[in-house]
C-alpha cells in the first residue's frame, strides 16, 4: 500500500486490512478499533487506492456475522469518510444506500446498520466535504424517496425519515430542486400512515424542509394542511390531531415566513379545533393547537397582536382543564385557612399535588397552555400589563394547586415571567408609590394577590416534591424583588417553610441553595423591623445552612448570614443590640468555627472571612476576647495568597466600624503586608490594599510605627500613574491622610512622591475626580509648616516655561489648577499675576507661545477663586491674545476672560458684555461668547443661585445672538442658555417653548440645542416641566431646513440616553419623524465642481447619520416603548444599504435587535441578508486611493460582524440566506471567510474561559444584588 509523508508504516496499514479480513472475529474486532485509533491520530495520510481497500473492508464488515464487529464497522464510518476524498465519499453514500435498498431476505440487519451509517456520516460530510454536501444529499433524498414511497416495510420508511430529516436539516437549501417531490411523494403521504411514529418523523422532516424551501411551496403547503382541518376533512381524529401537529411544527420552525393572511387562516381554525370537543381522545389535538398557538406568539408576534385577548382566554381556560379531578375541597380548604398559622403540621402531611393518574393526559393540556400564557407574557411589556386586568393574574395564581408537577414548573416560570415584565413595568413608569395610588394599576393589582400567593405558598411548603417547593422559592424571589416589601405582614406564614429546608433530610442541595437566594432578597429588599420578630427562627435554620456539608450552601449561608448580622445588632440600635446578644454569640461561634478552619472550599473560606468581618463591624466591641482571635486569624489569613484579598476587605470594613475597637497590634501587623501588596501585578489587590491603608491610618494613625510611614511612602510611587487612575486616586487620598496626620512626613513625601505627581500633572488622561485628589493633595502638602510655596512651584514652573512645543491642552489645565491653588494658600497669587501680566505683555518673539498660554490658563484658575478686579489691565492683555493667530493661545484666552469674571463679576462682567456690544460683527465673538459661557458654567457648579441677579441680563445679550450664521457660535450662545434655564427654568422654559417656533431657522436651532444642554444625567427640578413641553420641541423634525432637523435629533439623541422619560410618552408620535429622516433626499445632493472634476456632496448625509444614532439609542433605553419593531427594522434595512458609515452603526443595531428581539429579525432575515451581500460582494473603483480599501474591507468586515451576531439567533445558522452569504465568502473572499471562522473560534474561547474562570460560590448572589 502506498503512502504519502503524512508518517505510518505500509506493513502496518496492510497488517490493519488483513486482521479485518481474518476469520477469527476478535481479529476483525481488533484490526478495526486499530484502524479507528490510527485514522483518529492521524497516523498516516491515504492515497486514492489505499482509501478504497479501506471502504471496501469496512463495508464488507457491515454484513459481519458478530455484532459488536458490526456495530464498531458503523463506528469507523465517520472517521474514516472525514479522510476521504470527495469521490470515494461518494462511494461510500452509494453503497450504504444499496443496502438500504436490498429487499432480500435475512438482510434486515444489514439494512439497518447501513441506515444507522448513513445517519453518522451526514454531519460528518458537512463538517469535512461541504463542498459535495448538496449533491450528496439531493442524491440520499432522492434514492430515499423512492424508496419510502415504493416500499411497505414500515421499519424502512422509518429510517428513511430519519435521513431525510437529517439531510434536509444540514443540506436543505442546497437540495431545493427536489423539495416538491419530496414534500408531496413522500412526507405528505406518510402524515395519512397508519403508525403514530412514521407520522411524527414526517412532522419533523416537513419541519425541516420548510425553513428553505421555495416561498410558494411552503404558501401551498400551508394551505393543502389547514384544508385538511376543515369539516369535512375531520372523519379520522388521528388524522386531524397530526396535521395540527404538523402545522405546530412547521410554525415553531418557519413561522417567520408566514404572513398576515396565514396566520388569519390559521388561528381561526385552530380556536374551532380546541373546542371540537371534550374527550380524553382529543388532549392530543387541544395540546397541538395550544402549541400553534405559542409559536405564532413567537414567530409572528405583530401579526397576531389582534387575537391576543382571545388567545389569553382561551389559555386561561385550557389551564384550569383538569376533567379527571375535583378542586373544590381545596379550594374551600385555602378559603377557611387561617393564615396566621405559622406551622407545618407534618401529621397531615398529604402532598396534594401528587394524585396524578397514569391513563390521563389533560395535563399535556394544561402545560400547553401555561407555555402560550408564557410566550404571550414575554412578548411585549405592556401585554403583561394587560394581563393584570379581568382576574387574569388571579387565575394564574390560583393555578398554584396544580397536581402535575411538570406543569406547575411551567406555571411558576409563566408568572416569573410576568413579574419581571411588571418589574420592566413599574421602573420605566413611575415610582411605586404612584403606581400603588392606582388601584389598577400593575402594582396595585400584584399587591393585592400577595396574600394568595402566599396562601398557596404556605400549601406547598408541606409538598414532598423538591422541584414544587423549589419553584414556590423561585417565584417568591421575584415577587420581592418586583414589589420590595410585599411581605412585610406574611413573612411570619414563609418562615416555617425555610425550615423545613433545613430540616428535611430529604431536602436537595439546588431548593436549599434557593431558599437562600430568597432569604437573601427578602432581606434587602424589606425593612429591618419585619424580621425583628422572626430573627431566632431564622437564624437557626441558616446557621444549619452554614454547617452543610455541601460547600455550595455553606458558603451561601454565610453570605446570607452578613445581612442577618446586620439585623441582629444595628450599628445605630443600642436596644436592638442588647436584646439580640445571645443569639449574635450563637452566630459568632458558628462563624467563628468557619473561619478557624483551613481544610474548607475557598468559597466557603471568603464568605467567613466576609461574615467574621460584618460581625466585628457591627458588633465587635461585645466579642471582648474573641476580637483579638479573630484579628489574628485575619492577619494569618492576609500571608496567605488565595485568602489575602478577602482579608484585607474585611480589615477596611472593620476599620471603618463605628464600634469602639481596640487593635493597634494587628494593625501594626497588616500594615507592611498591605504595602507589600502594592507591589503585586494584581490590579484588585493593590486597590483595596490603597483602601484598606486609608481606613486603618484615618483610625489608628497614632498607633501606626514610623517606619512603616516610611517604607509606604516609599513604594506607594508604584502605583501612581496615568495607566489606572482609579488606584492613583485613591492613592493620592492616602497620601493626604498621612501628610496630614503626620506634618514631619511632609519633606519625606516630597521627595519620594513629587516627581511621580509632576509627571501625572503632565498627562492628558488626568482630570475629573483624579485630578481633583491631586489638588487636595497639593494644598495638603503646601499647608503652613510643611512644604514652601517656591519648592512645590518651582517644579511646576519649569514644565511650562522650559516647554518649547505645544503640550495637550489638559496639561495646561492641570498645571495652571495646581499653581493657582498653590499660590491662594501660600497668598503669594497676586504677585503671580502681576509676574504672568508682564510676561504676556512681552513681544511674541521673546516670549514662547507655550509659556503664554499656561499663563493665560493660570491667571483663569487664579481669577476664578480671588478677585483680580484690582488690576485694571488684565482684561485689556487677555483680550489682545485674542489677536494672536494660535488657536490654543486665543481658546486659553477667552477661558481665562470667564475666569476672572467669576469672581470679578461686578467689574468684569460689563466688560464682557460692552465687548459683545462692540464687537458683534467682529471675528471675536466666538471667543467673548466662549468666554461667558465659562462664566455661566463654573457659576453655576460653585453658587447657581449667585446667577440668578444676572439670570434676565444675560438671556437678553446671548439671545441677540441666536440668528448668528456660523453654527459654532449658536452652539456656544446655546449652552449658556440652557444653563441658565437650569437656574430659572420656571421663566426660561417658557421662552424657549416660544422660541421653537420662530420663522428663522437659525434661532430654532439655538433653542433646540439649549434644550439638549439643558438635560442633565442626574435628576433636577426641570425635569417634569420640561417633559410637558417637549412635545413642542420634537416639533421642530416637520420644520423643512435640515440644520435645523439634525439638531433636534440630537437633543432627542441626548434626552433618550440621559433622561428618556422626557420622551417615552412622546414616541409613538416622534417616530414616524424621526423614520423620515434616515430616507436618502434626492434634493439635498448637490454636484459641486473641484477643478476639472466634479464631485457629489449629499448634505443630508449627517441628518441621516444622527437619525440612525438616535434609533440605536432608543433601541437601548425605549424599547419597550417601540409601538412597532417591525417597522423600525424596516428602516433599519435601508440604512443597510446607505453610506459606510451608517451601515457599521446599522450593522451594529442589527447585532443589538438579534439579541433583544430574535423573533422579529428572523422574519425579516432574507432581506437582512440580501443586504448585507450586497456590502459583502460590493467593489471599490479601480483609480481608489488606500483609504477607500482600508474603509471597504472594514465594512465587510462590520458586515459579517453582523452576520455572526445573527448566528445567535435559533435557527438562522443554518438558514438559506446565511449559508449562500458564507458560500459566497468562501468561493471568493477566502479572507473574509477566514475571518468569520476567527470570530467564531475567538467566542468559543471566551465562552470556554468564562465557564472555566467562573467562581461559583458567589455567583449566585452577585447576580441577585446586581438585579
Amino acid at each position: 500500500m502506498a503512502y504519502s509523508s503524512g508518517g505510518g508504516s505500509p506493513y502496518q496499514v496492510t497488517f490493519l486490512l488483513d486482521k479485518m479480513s481474518a476469520a477469527d472475529k476478535d481479529f476483525r474486532f481488533m484490526g478495526l478499533n486499530d484502524l479507528m485509533n490510527d485514522l483518529q491520530n492521524n497516523s498516516y495520510t491515504l492515497d486514492d487506492t489505499s482509501e478504497r481497500k479501506i471502504i471496501n473492508s469496512i463495508l464488507k464488515l457491515l454484513d459481519d456475522k458478530n455484532g459488536e464487529v458490526q456495530n464498531l464497522s458503523v463506528k469507523c464510518l465517520a472517521p474514516v469518510v472525514s479522510r476521504l476524498k470527495d469521490p470515494n465519499v461518494e462511494m461510500v453514500v452509494d453503497a450504504l444506500l444499496t443496502n438500504m435498498e436490498t429487499e432480500q431476505s435475512g438482510k434486515e440487519e444489514l439494512r439497518d446498520i447501513s441506515s444507522m451509517g448513513l445517519k453518522s456520516i451526514i454531519p460528518e460530510i458537512d463538517r469535512s466535504h461541504p463542498a459535495i454536501g448538496g449533491s450528496v444529499a439531493g442524491k440520499v433524498v432522492t434514492r430515499l424517496t423512492t424508496l419510502s414511497a415504493s416500499t411497505a416495510n414500515t421499519a424502512i420508511v422509518l429510517e428513511s425519515l430519519d435521513i431525510i430529516a437529517e439531510s434536509l436539516l444540514l443540506f436543505g437549501s442546497n437540495i431545493s430542486s427536489v423539495h416538491k417531490q419530496l414534500l408531496w411523494d413522500c412526507l405528505y403521504p406518510n402524515l395519512k400512515h397508519d403508525r403514530m411514529a412514521v407520522r411524527k418523523k414526517a412532522i419533523n422532516a416537513i419541519s425541516n424542509l420548510v425553513t428553505n424551501c421555495a416561498i410558494e411551496l411552503f404558501f401551498e403547503l400551508f394551505e393543502v394542511l389547514l384544508k385538511s382541518c376543515s369539516k369535512e376533512n375531520r372523519a379520522s381524529l388521528n388524522i386531524v390531531c397530526t396535521t395540527v401537529q404538523c402545522i405546530s411544527g412547521v410554525t415553531r420552525r418557519a413561522g417567520h415566513r408566514l404572513n398576515e393572511s396565514i396566520v388569519k387562516n390559521v388561528v381561526p381554525v385552530m380556536l374551532e379545533l380546541i373546542d371540537v370537543d371534550n374527550s380524553e381522545e382529543t388532549c392530543d389535538i387541544k395540546e397541538s393547537c395550544l402549541q400553534t398557538f405559542e409559536a405564532l406568539i413567537r414567530r409572528c408576534p405583530k401579526e397576531c397582536e389582534v387575537y391576543g385577548d382571545i388567545v389569553i382566554s382561551t389559555a386561561l381556560n385550557y389551564l384550569c382543564y383538569d376533567p379527571n379531578y375535583s378542586y373544590d375541597n381545596e379550594d374551600e380548604d385555602m378559603m377557611t385557612s387561617d393564615s396566621g398559622d405559622t406551622e407545618l403540621d407534618d401529621e397531615d402531611d398529604e402532598d396534594y399535588n401528587d394524585l396524578s393518574d397514569d391513563d390521563d393526559v389533560s395535563w399535556k393540556v394544561r402545560r400547553a397552555s401555561a407555555k402560550v400564557l408564557e410566550s404571550l407574557v414575554a412578548s411585549k411589556p405592556h401585554t403583561a400589563v394587560q394581563f393584570y386586568g379581568k382576574g387574569r393574574a388571579a387565575v394564574l395564581v390560583s393555578r398554584f394547586k396544580e397536581r402535575e408537577e411538570s406543569v406547575k414548573d411551567d406555571i411558576f416560570q409563566t408568572f416569573i415571567v410576568l413579574l419581571r415584565q411588571t418589574k420592566m413595568f413599574i421602573n420605566s413608569s413611575s415610582t411605586s408609590a404612584d403606581l400603588m395610588e392606582c388601584s389598577s394599576s400593575p402594582a396595585a393589582v400584584l399587591q393585592s394577590l400577595v396574600p394568595n400567593i402566599v396562601r398557596e405558598s404556605r400549601k406547598m411548603f408541606k409538598s414532598t416534591s423538591m422541584k414544587t417547593r423549589q419553584g414556590v422559592f423561585l417565584v417568591l424571589n421575584e415577587l420581592v424583588i418586583t414589589l420590595p416589601g410585599c411581605l412585610s405582614e406574611h413573612f411570619a406564614t414563609i418562615v416555617p417553610g425555610i425550615r423545613r429546608c433545613f430540616e428535611d433530610r430529604a431536602s436537595t442541595a439546588n431548593l436549599k441553595l434557593d431558599c437562600l437566594v430568597f432569604v437573601s432578597s427578602a432581606l434587602k429588599n424589606h425593612s429591618k423591623e419585619v424580621f425583628y420578630p422572626h430573627l431566632s427562627q431564622l437564624v437557626e435554620p441558616i446557621l444549619k445552612g452554614a454547617n452543610d456539608k455541601f460547600y455550595r450552601i455553606s458558603a451561601d449561608s454565610l453570605h446570607v448570614m452578613q445581612a442577618i448580622v446586620d439585623i441582629l445588632l444595628p450599628v445605630d440600635d443600642t436596644d436592638v443590640h442588647a436584646a439580640n446578644h445571645d443569639l449574635f454569640m450563637q452566630v459568632f461561634e458558628v462563624v467563628y468555627s468557619k473561619l478557624k478552619a483551613v481544610d474548607l472550599d475557598q468559597d466557603v473560606k471568603e464568605n467567613a472571612i466576609a461574615c467574621v468581618a460584618q460581625i466585628i463591624y457591627n458588633g465587635g466591641d461585645s466579642l471582648k476576647t474573641n476580637l483579638q482571635a479573630c484579628l489574628k486569624i485575619l492577619v494569618e489569613r492576609l500571608n496567605n495568597e488565595i485568602t489575602r484579598l478577602y482579608a484585607v476587605k474585611a480589615f477596611t470594613q472593620i476599620a471603618n466600624s463605628p464600634r469602639a475597637l481596640e487593635f493597634q497590634y494587628e494593625a501594626n501587623q497588616a500594615v507592611p503586608l498591605l504595602i507589600q501588596f502594592l507591589k503585586k501585578n494584581h490590579r484588585v489587590l493593590r486597590l483595596t490594599s490603597v483602601e484598606c491603608l486609608h481606613a486603618l491610618i484615618g483610625r489608628q494613625e497614632s498607633a501606626i510605627q514610623p517606619e512603616h510611614y516610611t517604607l509606604l511612602v516609599e513604594t506607594i510611587g508604584i502605583v501612581l500613574t496615568e495607566t489606572d487612575l482609579q488606584i492613583t486616586q485613591t492613592a493620592l487620598g492616602l497620601l493626604r491622610l498621612v501628610v496630614t496626620n503626620n506634618p514631619s512626613f511632609s519633606n519625606k513625601v516630597f521627595k519620594e512622591v513629587f516627581p511621580s505627581v509632576l509627571k501625572l500633572l503632565r498627562s492628558p488622561v488626568l482630570q475629573g475626580t483624579p485630578l481633583d485628589s491631586m489638588l487636595s493633595f497639593l494644598q495638603s502638602l503646601s499647608s503652613p509648616g510643611k512644604i514652601s510655596f517656591d519648592s512645590l512651584y518651582k517644579p511646576l514652573h519649569d514644565v511650562m516655561f522650559s516647554q518649547t512645543e505645544v503640550v495637550h491642552k489638559q496639561t495646561y489645565w492641570s498645571v495652571a489648577q495646581a499653581v493657582a491653588l498653590l499660590s491662594i494658600s501660600a497668598d503669594r497669587h497676586l504677585n503671580l499675576v502681576a509676574e504672568y501680566s508682564r510676561f504676556l505683555a512681552q513681544p511674541s518673539n521673546d516670549a514662547p507661545e507655550v509659556s503664554k498660554i499656561f499663563c493665560l490658563n493660570a491667571l483663569g484658575e487664579i481669577g476664578k477663586r480671588v478677585d483680580l478686579s484690582s488690576n485694571a489691565s488684565l482684561p485689556g492683555l487677555i483680550l489682545a491674545a485674542f489677536e494672536s493667530p494660535n488657536e490654543e493661545m486665543k481658546n486659553a484666552a477667552s477661558v481665562a476672560l470667564g475666569g476672572i469674571t467669576v469672581s470679578g463679576v461686578d467689574t468684569f462682567l460689563p466688560f464682557v458684555l460692552n465687548q459683545l456690544k462692540n464687537q458683534q460683527k467682529s471675528r471675536n465673538l466666538y471667543l467673548l461668547l466662549k468666554s461667558l459661557k465659562e462664566f455661566i458654567v463654573v457659576l453655576l457648579q460653585r453658587d447657581p443661585n449667585a446667577l440668578k441677579p444676572l439670570d434676565q441680563d444675560l438671556w437678553k445679550n446671548l439671545m441677540s445672538y441666536s440668528d448668528c450664521a456660523e453654527e459654532g457660535t449658536r452652539s456656544v450662545v446655546a449652552e449658556c442658555l440652557g444653563r441658565l434655564t437650569l437656574v430659572n427654568y420656571q421663566v426660561h422654559l417658557e421662552y424657549l417653548r416660544k422660541y421653537a417656533a420662530h420663522q428663522n431657522p437659525l434661532v430654532a436651532s439655538t433653542v433646540v440645542t439649549a434644550v439638549k444642554f439643558a438635560i442633565t444625567d442626574k435628576p433636577h427640578p426641570i425635569d417634569e416641566p420640561l417633559r410637558q413641553v417637549m412635545g413642542d420641541f420634537l416639533a421642530c423634525l416637520r420644520n423643512e431646513d435640515v440644520t435645523l432637523r439634525r439638531l433636534t435629533l440630537v437633543m432627542l439623541n441626548s434626552a433618550a440616553h440621559n433622561k428618556p422619560v422626557l420622551i417615552r410618552n412622546q414616541l409613538s408620535h416622534v417616530l414616524a419623524l424621526l423614520y423620515k429622516q434616515t430616507l436618502e433626499d434626492k434634493s439635498l445632493i448637490k454636484l459641486v465642481e473641484m477643478g476639472p472634476f466634479k464631485h457629489e456632496y449629499d448634505m443630508g448625509l449627517d441628518l441621516r447619520k444622527t437619525a440612525f444614532e438616535c434609533m440605536y439609542t432608543l433601541l437601548e433605553t425605549c424599547l419597550d416603548k417601540i409601538p412597532d419593531i417591525f417597522e423600525y427594522l424596516t428602516y433599519l434595512q435601508n440604512g443597510l444599504k446607505d453610506h459606510y458609515d451608517i451601515k457599521m452603526l446599522a450593522h451594529l443595531m442589527l447585532i443589538k435587535l438579534a439579541l433583544l428581539v430574535p423573533g422579529v429579525v428572523l422574519q425579516r432575515l432574507d432581506k437582512i441578508m440580501e443586504a448585507i451581500k450586497l456590502t459583502i460582494t460590493s467593489k471599490v473603483k479601480n483609480d481608489s486611493v488606500k483609504q477607500e480599501y482600508d474603509k471597504q474591507e472594514e465594512i465587510k468586515k462590520s458586515a459579517l460582524r453582523a452576520v455572526y451576531g445573527l448566528t445567535k439567533v435559533p435557527e438562522v445558522e443554518r438558514s438559506a440566506p446565511v449559508l449562500d452569504v458564507l458560500a459566497v465568502c468562501k468561493a471568493s473572499y477566502p479572507e473574509l471567510h477566514a475571518y468569520f471562522e476567527s470570530l467564531k473560534k475567538d467566542n468559543l474561547g471566551l465562552v470556554a474561559s468564562s465557564l472555566h474562570g467562573r467562581r461559583q460560590g458567589n455567583d449566585r448572589f452577585e447576580a441577585m444584588d446586581t438585579s
